[in-house]
């Protein structure tokens, strides 16, 4: 049966103090995907242009080749894989056999070969699908070198993951070549109508005549929505498959509207998203009565209902099992005229990414690719690991890409090591900053991972112990701890950004201290870390801070919320703790100050630095 589309409208006695910008999690809702027309239209200009574009020439291609989609298969397409996991050494640090499950799973769903496919009524088995899609990890890198298809990257991005948080640039693959996917801990909700965000993927469509961003396109899930096992287990394994329905030109099947049109066919009219499972029939109420009891209408309403089961709803996994004709229909379209996905499918193709029977059948053996960090307690940060003199640390390994036969560590500063342990514990009694460097080999190969001034060692005595402390932060030959090398930057955002020495802006002195940031993305970290101070001795101790602060741009649609943090550590910086402000001991104490509060000096788009004046032998801002 065919069905009609419907339209209606102190370290121990010594403390530090830390200066950071983040920002929190906000509480959410139910889970959903976001891949949207309507955030695609925030997020690219020209997106509804575009996407009224590909629309008309969908319908075009579709009188074109009337009649012959059912028929014209055009064999296997297989999509090279590559997977970009993104952690911080946690749960989200997914294995690889987590990520075939995976795979697999997504193979049956689009060979309409799931097990499920059993529970698909009669009227819509009839229109079901076979894509005709099979997914393989890659086994040759962009470079030609051996790969298990598998990219670790340990970042603190894996939090809050959106294009706009720059975690894509950490690790990407050409588009035309392989499907790029980005697993996560968590994915920005960025307002959502349906709640929390389980995955979304970049549409193929071009905006405005511009093709969309090459260096973000692919899919991007959440750990515990990625395979059928371990984070994920009891799953199916569905976001994939609904995600990837995206990447190839799908929109949700209610058509990101009440009772709004997905440009295809044969799928029912829905009015909104289905959350959960359902009993065949379910009511399709955006399917209006005619008054005279048309009968077409009645049938497709009550006896037909919706198409809950469709992979591009909201339904639960154990729900989905299918994809009609006319949307494999629109993913051949894609892969027909989107000159990107076209090339992802070629024979060529699959000969220079390993996807081919042959590189499957023997695969190679890749050399490993070493990495390692350290993590204890609540200390989140990427690019240094702080501890007392007398401690120790524990590196964990995080080397992957093929098993190593051999481990080298270069620790020096070091007492106590283990230097071809897999995750040796090294224990740091002089005070100081030292490198670390790992050696990972096998068979195939070796590879070196470089952290430079990753361990910084403080000395139990603190490094101030005045009952008042003042830092002018000035240039030169002075007292200033500053200037000593005591303040300790941490920025773990773009390149070129973060604290830095500003000169002629400091209250009553030459200098001040800013956050360089006016081109950052959103929830980039940096740290501004103060000397110890003794405070044995202090009943109320308060920290007094100046601050100026300014705008970017006045356009309203231009995201700015930065906000500042005081944190205090008594253990050498392994754990912080928040502390309270309040602005000129007056108000509510906060934890956090942030925009528009901040803002003291109105709109500077080209880097603010407050502008002070010389009088007297003072600097007056």
């Amino acid at each position: 049966m065919a069905f009609k589309r419907y339209s209606l409208p102190a370290f121990l006695s010594a403390g530090l103090l830390a200066f950071g910008t983040f920002s929190t999690v906000q509480a959410q809702a139910p889970h959903s995907c976001g891949s949207t027309l309507e955030q695609a239209a925030q997020q690219y200009p020209g997106f509804w242009e575009g996407y009224e574009n590909f629309v008309e020439s969908y319908k075009a291609y579709q009188e074109l080749y009337q009649g012959q989609f059912e028929t014209a298969e055009n064999g296997k397409r297989i999509i090279p894989v590559v997977v970009h996991v993104i952690h911080e050494g946690g749960a989200e640090n997914i294995s690889k056999n987590q990520i075939i499950s995976q795979i697999n799973a997504a193979n049956l769903d689009f060979s309409f070969t799931n097990p499920n496919k059993i529970t698909i009524p009669p009227y819509f088995d009839s229109i079901a699908a076979d894509a005709n899609i099979e997914f393989r990890l890659a086994t040759k890198a962009p470079n030609g070198a051996c790969t298990d298809g598998i990219n670790r990257i340990y970042s603190y991005k894996t939090e809050l993951a959106r294009d706009y948080t720059g975690f894509k640039q950490l690790s990407y693959w050409d588009r035309a070549k392989y499907l790029n996917v980005w697993v996560v801990n968590t994915i920005d909700n960025d307002g959502n109508p349906f709640g929390s965000v389980l995955g979304y993927a970049q549409f193929p469509y071009s905006f405005g005549g511009q093709n969309p961003v090459t260096s973000t396109d692919g899919i991007t899930l959440i750990h515990n929505r990625t395979g059928t096992m371990g984070t994920a287990n009891g799953l199916q394994g569905r976001t994939w498959t609904h995600e990837v329905g995206h990447w190839l030109g799908l929109i949700h099947i209610w058509g990101d509207a009440t009772c709004g049109d997905d440009q295809v066919e044969d799928t029912p009219v829905h009015r909104e998203p289905n959350f959960g499972c359902f009993n065949y029939p379910k009511e399709a109420t955006c399917v209006t009565l005619d008054p005279n009891s048309d009968a077409e209408d009645t049938l497709r309403r009550f006896q037909i209902g919706e198409m809950f089961g469709n992979y591009m709803d909201y339904s639960d996994d154990d729900c989905m099992s299918m994809f009609s004709k006319g949307q494999k229909d629109l993913m051949d379209f894609v892969f027909s005229t989107i000159s990107f996905r076209t090339n992802v499918i070629t024979p060529e193709n699959q000969v220079a990414t390993g996807t081919d029977d042959a590189s499957q059948n023997n695969a190679c053996s890749p050399a490993p690719i070493a990495d390692f960090w350290s993590r204890k307690g609540s200390n989140n940060f990427e690019s240094l690991k702080m501890i007392c003199a007398g401690e120790s640390v524990v590196f964990r390994n995080g080397t992957h890409n093929g098993t190593a036969d051999s481990y080298a560590w270069n620790m020096p500063g070091a007492n106590n090591t283990a230097p071809t342990d897999a995750e040796p514990v090294a224990q740091y009694d002089t005070p100081g900053l030292y490198d670390v460097s790992l050696t990972a080999t096998n068979s195939q190969g070796a590879d070196q991972k470089d952290r430079p001034g990753y361990v910084m060692v403080s000395s139990t005595t603190a490094d101030n112990t005045n009952y008042i402390y003042y830092d002018a932060f000035e240039p030169g030959p002075s007292t200033s701890l500053f200037e000593e090398g005591k303040w300790v930057f941490v920025n773990e955002g773009k390149p070129g950004l973060g604290w830095e020495g500003a000169e002629n802006s400091g209250y009553k002195s030459l200098q001040s201290v800013r956050c360089h940031n006016e081109s950052g993305v959103r929830y980039e970290r940096f740290f501004l870390i103060s000397p110890s101070y003794d405070l044995r001795e202090v009943a109320s101790p308060e920290l007094s801070v100046r601050w100026a602060y300014a705008d970017r741009t006045n356009n309203p649609f231009v995201e700015q919320e930065d906000k500042l943090q005081v944190l205090v550590s008594t253990n050498c910086g392994e754990t912080w703790q928040a502390r309270p402000m309040q602005i000129s001991g007056a108000g509510t104490p906060f934890s956090t100050l942030q925009t528009p509060d901040m803002i003291t000096a109105g709109l500077y788009p080209n880097g603010f630095v407050p502008q002070c004046r010389r009088r007297m032998g003072l600097t007056y801002c």
